[in-house]
């Protein structure tokens, strides 16, 4: 009986636990209906742009493509505004929009041009794949872009601001068309030239376009930093001043490069994945030499070869020979009586014949050296790019999620408590009657 008493009591208190289950569940129902509630409350459509009560633009369910500004009581823009949107082809950023979200322009391909705006940052890709943008124009506000902010863009040329400290390594790839890097003269941190990116002192190239067809390195270079020449396919040939001492690990990987100067002075060459270039030319000894012989690369060496000994001047060939005496004449014939005798008649001398012409000296052995290489060899044409062949970006936006409301979190977790009450109740509920039937079996 002690034992049935046991068992009812267990039961009462599953019971109490199934019934808290029930009630939270019930809870976490009125929450969300009342977070959603809330949440569409704050929101304001204008113009087709939904704002939320803290001034950020959620949405735009407006028709226009060209979209010609943002409403007044806006300041920034959600991820989700109007990525991969389709139809808009341009937009201009009310100078009101103070912030930008990550991705909130992704998979636009119709969107060809962005103006205006005070924002301070473009965020990770902000404007990734976005292959129809040729014309954008930084605002002079902004001081930092993130990584893959224009990847896959259409665009060909970008000025940096003087304002901009950060910029992100990634932040232009798969920029095909990207020919033009100009920096503002009065940044503190960047520079430019010859259309590269290089830090302020220009002593360390940051960033060749991808669109390039030649490079043409600045003289006060001294490092060619990691992730210079990636992905510049259409780069053939490529001579390095004598003012570069490092190459940085992965410099030119995934490059077009085929033919490559590297001068005695480049002291330090890391290490270039996806790169096999067709032929190194160098100095022997170099790090150049060095590089290509550990890589399996042909060298082609750009030192003078050594002319040999002097051999000195040719073998005197000596006095021609002695012709000798010429033929004897013989006695002159008896003139006989005259009245007037004269002189007597010479004979005509013979004429020597000519001396034996002097022997030709043998050639000098030392033009016989080796063939000097063309400095630098070939540039080759432009149409090869090399191995990296064509690269097709990505077609499918990496959008940032929005933010969530930290209510319907809660509301959530109220939900799962519920459940868990319930489940765990009702399993511990079934233990307890089956022990108590095979209880009363076993009595």
């Amino acid at each position: 009986m002690k034992f049935f008493s046991f068992v009812r009591g267990k039961i009462k208190n599953m019971k109490k636990g199934t019934k808290i289950g029930w009630l939270l569940v019930a809870l976490s129902i009125v929450l969300s209906v009342w977070v959603i509630i809330a949440q569409s409350s704050k929101a304001v459509e204008e113009n087709g742009f939904v704002v939320d009560e803290s001034g950020t633009i959620t949405a735009y369910t407006g028709g226009l493509s060209n979209i010609s500004g943002m409403p007044d009581s806006a300041n920034s823009i959600a991820a989700s505004a109007f990525a991969t949107n389709p139809d808009i082809t341009s937009v201009n950023i009310g100078s009101n929009i103070t912030s930008l979200a990550p991705g909130c322009f992704a998979g636009c391909n119709s969107l060809s041009s962005v103006s205006g705006g005070s924002y301070s940052s473009i965020p990770s890709q902000c404007f990734y794949n976005c292959g129809s943008l040729t014309s954008y124009t930084i605002p002079g506000s902004v001081s930092s872009i993130g990584s893959q902010a224009f990847q896959g863009a259409g665009i060909s040329g970008i000025t940096i601001p003087a304002n901009v400290t950060s910029i992100a390594s990634d932040a232009f790839d798969e920029t095909y068309n990207l020919t033009n890097i100009a920096v503002d003269s009065g940044n503190s941190v960047y520079s430019s030239h010859s259309s590269c990116l290089y830090n302020k002192s220009g002593s360390n190239l940051i960033r060749v376009p991808f669109g390039a067809s030649s490079a043409s390195i600045y003289s006060g270079a001294a490092t060619i930093g990691s992730g210079a020449f990636s992905g510049c396919y259409g780069i053939y040939s490529l001579e390095i001043p004598s003012s570069v001492t490092t190459i940085s690990d992965g410099a030119f990987s995934g490059s077009g490069i085929q033919e490559i100067t590297i001068p005695k002075s480049v002291t330090s060459i890391g290490g270039q994945g996806g790169w096999t270039p067709a032929v190194i030319y160098g100095y022997n000894g170099s790090a150049a030499q060095t590089y290509a012989d550990s890589n399996g690369v042909p060298f082609v060496s750009l030192d003078t070869p050594d002319p040999g000994p002097d051999p000195g001047p040719g073998p005197d060939p000596g006095p021609g020979p002695d012709p000798g005496p010429g033929p004897d004449p013989g006695p002159s014939p008896d003139p006989g009586p005259s009245p007037d005798p004269g002189p007597s008649p010479s004979p005509d001398p013979t004429p020597s014949p000519d001396p034996t012409p002097t022997p030709t000296p043998s050639p000098d052995p030392g033009s016989q050296g080796g063939v000097t290489p063309s400095g630098g060899g070939s540039t080759g044409g432009g149409g090869s790019t090399g191995g990296g062949g064509s690269h097709t970006p990505d077609p499918t936006p990496k959008t940032a999620d929005g933010d969530i409301d930290p209510r319907l979190i809660i509301a959530i977790a109220v939900l799962a408590s519920g459940l868990a009450f319930i489940i765990v109740g009702s399993r511990k509920k079934a233990v307890i009657v089956k022990k108590g039937r095979e209880d009363r079996l076993d009595d």
